[in-house]
């Protein structure tokens, strides 16, 4: 097994591509690129993407046993919040706290990873993902069952992120900005005067989206995001045949990423699926290239590695025998017995409370804060700042809100009322057209939480009348 040999894997639901990098020093080499997939009538219980990847490596003759993921768009969420500190300790001790607060989840269920943005005069700005546990053990536990040990799994805007950096912003003595286009995401990564660490954002978009009066609206309101201090003066791109077009749609200078390459070993100098290929290979850049880890790992599921978990054996191992020195000691004592009795009694009495006070989660290392974080959300919730759960009146239009929002522009949309009762929802308006009011029947339909009951259509004069009533579903 050659030690500088590194595996980069962008996953997705049910596809991934893999790059073998070979590294000397901060450079490297491209070995091998490839692609799996998982087809839909296979047989779920003998092929999975860790089997198809192990499969592959083995045939290409690249014997490793560790690799580091990147995780597709649509397997996380991204939130630009803010912090009370700035040290990255203590932002990561309070930040799935934070999380919760804006999120409104039990955050229990996700692993949170997070990048400082920018430090401020009373705290910082952060970069946080949120991926679901279930989601990331089910990746790790396939392929470890495989052979491939995953050290890092980090979303894959922060990847690309690195490798555009490594690869071009490195040579560049300006301050920049990245638009990466790949078949599902537009990836934006901005400047921030941190090595090999920009802040990034994700769009979701496909081949008939106007890329350039998307990167028009979009590259304003990313450069305006908190924290972002830095006004670029280049736009590195990956679409070359219309730069022209962007040149006349942004105000700073726009350049082909193909053509602002220095080292003609640079996974960016294949203009296939680029952008799939760069998250790739940024992933595997971890390893030899000086930057943060934005792990998902790290608190949830922390890589141990072989060496490791030895050693941590070994250590179970003492502290055993030493536990069981103690005990035997500790059971001469008839008063230690006693006061442990009392101590016993007080914390199942204190865990039966706070199991009360929490519907039923149990007691964590830090109750005062659990506490504190509830009652604040139960603050909230009264007052009308958050929605609670999904029974409640601004839950149930926040779900009619994000149907309607789903729905194309252009369409002439004007909503009329929305009435909301504890079994119906009605919502009363127009569009432009019969064929456009179809359209937002469309998006009500697609709806998780609600069920179209009833729909009453009219034409009048240019305009299409609807009333629509919605049923949630429990």
């Amino acid at each position: 097994m050659e030690n500088n040999i590194h595996v980069g894997i962008y996953i997705s639901k049910d596809a991934a591509r893999v790059v073998a990098v070979q590294s000397s020093a901060h450079r490297y080499k491209v070995r091998d690129v490839f692609d799996v997939s998982l087809d839909s009538d296979a047989d779920a219980q003998s092929s999975t993407l860790g089997y198809e990847i192990s499969l592959q490596l083995k045939e290409r003759n690249l014997d490793v046993r560790e690799c580091n993921v990147a995780l597709d768009a649509a397997m996380f969420t991204q939130h630009n919040l803010y912090s009370d500190f700035d040290d990255a300790r203590q932002i990561s001790a309070t930040i799935e706290s934070d999380v919760e607060e804006a999120m409104g989840v039990d955050i229990s269920d996700y692993a949170v990873a997070f990048s400082i943005i920018a430090r401020q005069s009373s705290g910082s700005r952060v970069n946080v993902f949120t991926a679901r546990k279930d989601l990331l053990e089910e990746i790790i536990l396939d392929l470890t069952k495989h052979g491939l040990d995953p050290v890092t799994i980090e979303p894959d805007a922060v990847c690309i992120g690195r490798c555009l950096c490594h690869d071009i912003a490195s040579q560049s003595s300006t301050s920049w900005v990245f638009c990466v286009f790949s078949e599902r995401v537009c990836y934006i990564c901005a400047d921030t005067k941190k090595a090999n660490q920009p802040f990034v954002r994700t769009l979701l978009c496909n081949e008939s989206t106007d890329k350039v009066k998307l990167i028009s609206r979009e590259l304003p309101l990313t450069l305006a995001s908190p924290g972002i201090d830095y006004a670029p003066e280049t736009l590195f791109i990956n679409e070359s045949s219309s730069l022209e077009n962007f040149q006349r749609a942004v105000s700073v200078d726009v350049k082909s990423i193909s053509d602002s390459l220095v080292d003609g070993d640079s996974i960016l100098s294949n203009q296939d699926n680029l952008a799939d290929n760069a998250v790739a290979c940024g992933a595997a850049m971890v390893n030899f290239v000086r930057c943060p880890r934005i792990d998902f790992r790290k608190k949830f599921m922390p890589y141990q590695g072989r060496k490791k978990v030895i050693e941590f054996s070994l250590r179970l191992i003492g502290i055993a025998i030493a536990i069981l020195f103690f005990s035997v000691a500790f059971n001469w004592s008839n008063s230690y017995r006693a006061s442990t009795s009392d101590t016993d009694v007080i914390k199942a009495k204190i865990k039966k409370e706070y199991s009360a006070v929490m519907k039923g989660r149990r007691m964590t290392s830090a109750p005062t804060r659990d506490l504190k974080s509830e009652l604040n959300k139960l603050k909230r919730i009264k007052s009308g700042d958050s929605v609670g759960d999904d029974s409640t009146v601004p839950a149930r239009l926040r779900q009619v809100l994000e149907a309607i929002n789903k729905t194309p522009s252009g369409i002439g949309l004007k909503i009329k009322t929305i009435s909301i009762s504890d079994s119906r929802i009605r919502v009363d308006g127009s569009t432009s057209s019969r064929a456009n009011t179809q359209k937002l029947l469309a998006q009500l339909r697609k709806h998780k939480k609600l069920k179209v009951s009833q729909e009453t259509l009219k034409q009048v004069g240019n305009e299409d009348t609807f009333m629509i009533t919605l049923e949630p579903l429990r």
